[in-house]
């Protein structure tokens, strides 16, 4: 695909609005303060829901998915993320005395980066092919190396249905019989029953169905009628905040359940945590030493290693994030306490420490993303949060807020899969989609050598590099020219 060389992204006169920059100001200030005991920080991966977009429509008994409508970035959405790529600029990489990790150090928090992309190793971009999160990608970008981002790829699954580590929630055959059985059961007919009034009242005022199993639809509608991103004259304004507490609950009953342990939640995520912990592995056992490129990873590879980046964005959905919280081992309400699911621009952050004992290291820590009142812009107020050590680690045992990466891997063994063949066995998927046909006839892609090359950062002629993971095909996209 040959790159898009439009303009970047238009901003208001004058930067970012008022509440957007008091947003990046403090969440900076509370991240700078709030970060786990002194260790070297070696590498960050975020994680993040795309930002705000139109209403989406699915249907639940076309797939577990559901048939999704198209659905676009809105102006909001732009911000959202160019904002979170502000955050991440200024907390990790940015050349200034600043407190982190409970001292004033002099120079970015991550180590050996700088505040502008120079080499491949610096950075790494991956997206869903779906329009909202390549935009919120690039929103992102813009926000992290403004002076660069045209130079910054991101890669993305050329085919949706390939796409088993961000849009595994729609190809996972497992899971979606795992859930329709729930859809069955006592459990769900009791809620069923309860929430009768509640649904036909706003499903008929939207002229949607009212079925349980589709309350996402009416949810969303509201959710975005009532932070005032996409109103509709067909609901009231506001929105009783008893009634909407009322949706919102629902929701979040009728998504964390799809998506938890007791339906099989890891299988949405357990991909994408493999790859997560792979990357992490890479990055703290380099097979030689940094170059003299100010630090950067160049040297020649192990032919079956992932390349090395010190900050990796995934830009995906909310079914991701859920998936990779079950796979985890971290409740939805550990990060969501106010009983709603992650906000559009949403994140969360697996950072990879040398602990002071030597030992890799990793730290969660998550950004609520938009605002949780009904208010115009971004919230000057949210702040990225860690996550409980004891969590993450699962026994309560922690060392200095940091969990041993060995212990992660250990303990989410049965919830993470470590090869595209693997993912596809679990989840039954051999014929559906083309990445687990391969995966299932031993054939090997021009992309998984591509991610694990010999070549140098600077790329082989195979565009070494490209590759998200073994057995997928993947495809360079640049998005451009979004206009406020």
């Amino acid at each position: 695909m040959a790159p898009d060389h439009r303009s970047p992204p238009r901003r208001r006169r004058g930067g970012l609005p008022p509440l957007a920059a008091a947003a990046v100001a403090a969440l900076a200030a509370a991240a700078a303060t709030a970060s786990p005991t002194a260790a070297k920080l070696l590498q960050v991966q975020v994680i993040h829901r795309h930002g705000a977009r139109t209403p989406l429509y699915k249907d639940a008994a076309v797939s577990l998915a559901g048939y999704e409508s198209g659905a676009t970035l809105l102006a909001d959405g732009v911000e959202q993320l160019h904002t979170l790529g502000q955050l991440v600029r200024k907390v990790y990489l940015e050349d200034e005395s600043k407190l982190v990790v409970g001292e004033v150090v002099g120079g970015p928090a991550l180590a050996n980066a700088t505040a502008a992309y120079k080499v491949p190793s610096d950075f790494r971009a991956v997206s869903s092919s779906l329009d909202r999160t390549l935009a919120s990608s690039r929103a992102f970008i813009y926000g992290l190396f403004p002076d660069d981002q045209q130079r910054v790829p991101t890669y993305m699954f050329h085919d949706d249905p390939d796409d088993y580590l961000l849009r595994a929630h729609a190809l996972c055959p497992a899971h979606t019989d795992r859930v329709r059985s729930w859809y069955e059961s006592v459990a769900f007919k009791e809620k069923e029953a309860a929430t009768v009034e509640l649904r036909s009242t706003w499903a008929t005022k939207l002229g949607q169905a009212d079925d349980l199993n589709n309350w996402f639809n009416v949810y969303d509608q509201v959710f975005l009628h009532h932070y005032r991103q996409w109103p509709n004259d067909k609901l009231p304004s506001p929105i009783p905040a008893a009634d909407y507490k009322a949706i919102e609950d629902l929701a979040y009953w009728l998504e964390d359940n799809k998506y938890g342990a007791d339906n099989l939640g890891h299988l949405v995520g357990g991909a994408l945590l493999g790859e997560l912990l792979e990357r992490a592995r890479a990055m703290a056992n380099p097979p030689v030493a940094s170059d003299s490129a100010g630090g950067s990873t160049n040297a020649a590879q192990d032919q079956d290693r992932p390349r090395m980046h010190r900050l990796i964005e995934y830009s995906a959905h909310y079914p991701t994030l859920l998936g990779l919280l079950t796979a985890l081992g971290i409740p939805l309400s550990t990060v969501q306490p106010d009983g709603a699911l992650p906000h559009f621009g949403s994140a969360l952050f697996l950072e990879l420490h040398s602990a002071p004992d030597g030992r890799p290291a990793l730290a969660a820590r998550w950004y609520p993303g938009q605002d949780t009142e009904p208010r115009a812009g971004l919230a000057a107020d949210a702040r990225l949060r860690n996550v409980n050590g004891s969590v993450l680690c699962g026994d309560g045992v922690t060392t200095g807020g940091l969990c041993p990466l060995d212990k992660v891997t250990a303990r989410t063994e049965s919830r993470r899969y470590a090869s595209a063949k693997a993912w596809c066995e679990a989840c039954d998927n051999t014929v559906e989609s083309p990445v687990c046909f391969a995966a299932r006839a031993g054939v090997a892609s021009a992309a998984d050598l591509a991610d694990r090359t010999a070549a140098s950062d600077g790329g082989s002629p195979r565009g070494g590099g490209g590759g998200l993971a073994r057995g997928a095909v993947a495809a360079l996209a640049f998005v451009g020219g979004i206009v406020e």
